[in-house]
């Protein structure tokens, strides 16, 4: 299946794009490239924004092509979906139907009334799919597919400076050139929020660099950096011409040889510090932005060495 945007509709991301790649093709040749090869397939083009076509040459099984049309919604659907019957009951649809149709139900539902995000919506989803969804009363574009990758799919971007999808890698190839990637499994794009991971919703995507045999740069591969946060709220600070107070703190450590670890918990007021000091062969080395160091002393004997520490604000 092929699925083409005109950049009005949803901008490629630029860490895709690879400039000066002149192997890249216009929106006509690779839509005319597509219905020459699969000349049994089906194409739809809407008022120039957007081109959909897609072929059940070269099949799976288990992984059959669907494409539909409901109320201005077109959409087309690669895979199976496992808890169909859960889904259904959760939106009320009595009716049987295939899966590019409830795809249908559920992004009318998450338009138009629905009370949770879409990556919480998508999150329901389970089985091995990609699909691919326009709506042309909003000019909004939908894709995602399942968080682990089971139905290979891939975009790029086209000379004209549109968006391109789809299952296959040899097209997407002979169309974008070197600008174009695998799409990041557990993720999904749309015309609003740009690429988002509905597995991690809160951990951020990063994109790096791909290079071919031959050395050189082809687009960009996304991962989801599921171990990183956002950065957080700065902290607070106190203005140091307040007034200068001390704090003195007696911390209790056992000997660990010539280099010792000292933690110090400053409490001041509803204020708690924690910082760590090194010392090495008489050194103390301490970090503590908000605070200025008065006098520092070490003294101990034996396996127990004692810290006072006075700070100065």
């Amino acid at each position: 299946m092929l699925a083409l945007f005109n950049s009005k509709v949803a901008s490629p991301p630029k860490e895709i794009t690879v400039q000066g790649d002149d192997s890249r093709k216009q929106d006509r040749q690779i839509v005319e490239g597509f219905k020459a090869e699969f000349p049994g397939g089906v194409a739809v083009e809407i008022d120039g924004k957007c081109a959909m076509a897609y072929s059940h040459a070269n099949q799976q099984l288990l992984r059959p092509r669907y494409m539909s049309v409901q109320d201005d919604i077109l959409c087309m659907f690669e895979g199976t979906l496992e808890n169909m019957s859960l889904i259904r009951q959760q939106y009320g649809i009595t009716r049987s139907i295939t899966e590019v149709s409830l795809i249908i139900e559920i992004y009318r539902t998450l338009r138009d009334r629905s009370p949770y995000p879409a990556d919480h919506v998508i999150r329901g989803l389970t089985g091995a799919f990609a699909f691919v969804l326009y709506d042309n009363t909003t000019s909004s574009v939908f894709v995602a597919v399942d968080c682990h990758g089971k139905v290979p799919f891939y975009w790029g971007a086209s000379a004209d400076g549109s968006l391109v999808f789809s299952e296959d890698q040899k097209l997407v190839k002979t169309a974008c050139g070197k600008s174009f990637s695998p799409f990041p499994q557990g993720c999904y794009f749309s015309s609003n929020d740009g690429l988002q991971s509905f597995e991690h919703p809160l951990s951020p995507i990063k994109a790096m660099p791909r290079v071919d045999s031959q050395g050189q740069v082809c687009g960009s591969t996304f991962k989801v950096m599921v171990m990183s946060r956002h950065e957080s709220l700065p902290r607070k600070t106190y203005d140091k011409g307040i007034g200068a107070r001390t704090f003195q703190e007696c911390v209790s450590l056992g000997s660990l040889g010539k280099k010792k670890t000292v933690t110090f918990f400053l409490v001041h007021t509803f204020l708690l510090s924690v910082f760590s000091a090194e010392e090495e062969d008489g050194a103390l080395t301490c970090r503590l932005p908000s605070f200025e160091f008065h006098k520092v002393k070490i003294c101990g004997t034996g396996n127990r060495m004692f810290s006072w520490c006075d700070f100065r604000r």
